[in-house]
């Protein structure tokens, strides 16, 4: 069944970039969205602009306050935190999807690889290049319209797919079904819709951040070896509960503090992820 999915994406991929490639169909969906009188409806629509911040922001930040202060608490020795010891590879998956997946090589590799202009600059100065099309001319340029940064930060919750593939209780389920299939299809959508109301993103630009992200945080799924490690904590014994110390309190407030100020600094440094 996963390959089966796996090569129906594949297939729509392909046959959406042929379409994008043989007609304007790009071009002809993002000019709904613009009006010379009016301009860019995304800034004046209230759920459009949510989307396009603070939502980004959320939708990067929550895997890395739940990943980071895991990863850190999966050090301790502890009693306390022994059960989180059993997660350290899920939480290193929540903090190198998003960093790699959305940071790395969606929004600085492939953008300054193929450098394709925003939708902006055809409506100003009729420039256009086709998804997977080089652009020479602005090559190196990370400010640049393929892939969508923002998409990718919604479609990279899949990986609670992968977090939660085999795990059995009702919690780890709703988990692995809701934020990890049903959220990142919604959001993805919207933010898409949300970045071309912009004049930001093509649509191309939108599928193709979600294929990349996918197979991001696929190879990490596999690195980390989740699969592995989801049946080997199936397959544990429960712990016995212990009574937090001070310490453990102080380490647990120290897990949370640092990797929320990282995130402060980098929304600070980069207008709130807004650029990408």
């Amino acid at each position: 069944m996963f390959l089966l999915v796996n090569a129906f994406m594949s297939l729509f991929l392909l046959v959406s970039t042929v379409v994008f490639w043989r007609t304007n169909l790009d071009v002809s969906l993002i000019s709904r969205f613009y009006s010379e009188s009016d301009g860019w409806v995304g800034p004046n629509h209230p759920v459009l602009s949510f989307f396009y911040f603070p939502m980004n922001a959320i939708l990067f930040g929550v895997p890395l306050l739940i990943g980071f202060p895991l990863f850190l608490l999966s050090f301790s020795q502890s009693p306390f935190f022994v059960r989180v010891r059993r997660f350290r590879r899920h939480a290193l998956l929540f903090v190198c999807a998003p960093l790699f997946g959305v940071g790395i090589v969606n929004s600085i590799v492939l953008k300054g690889f193929f450098a394709r202009p925003r939708p902006v600059l055809f409506f100003s100065e009729e420039i256009y290049y086709r998804p997977l099309e080089i652009a020479f001319s602005y090559w190196g340029d990370v400010d640049a319209s393929f892939p969508s940064g923002h998409v990718s930060m919604g479609v990279v919750w899949v990986m609670f797919y992968f977090a939660f593939r085999e795990a059995k209780t009702p919690l780890a389920a709703s988990l692995k079904w809701g934020l990890g299939v049903v959220f990142p299809l919604i959001v993805g959508a919207i933010m898409s819709v949300s970045r071309m109301a912009y004049g930001e993103h093509y649509l191309s630009d939108g599928i193709w951040a979600a294929a990349f992200t996918y197979v991001v945080v696929l190879g990490f799924t596999h690195l980390l070896g989740i699969p592995e490690a989801n049946l080997k904590h199936a397959n544990t014994d429960k712990h016995p509960r212990s009574r937090p110390t001070l310490r453990d309190l102080a380490f647990l407030v120290l897990a949370v503090a640092l990797p929320a100020l990282f995130l402060a600094l980098l929304f600070v440094s980069f207008n709130g992820l807004t650029t990408i």
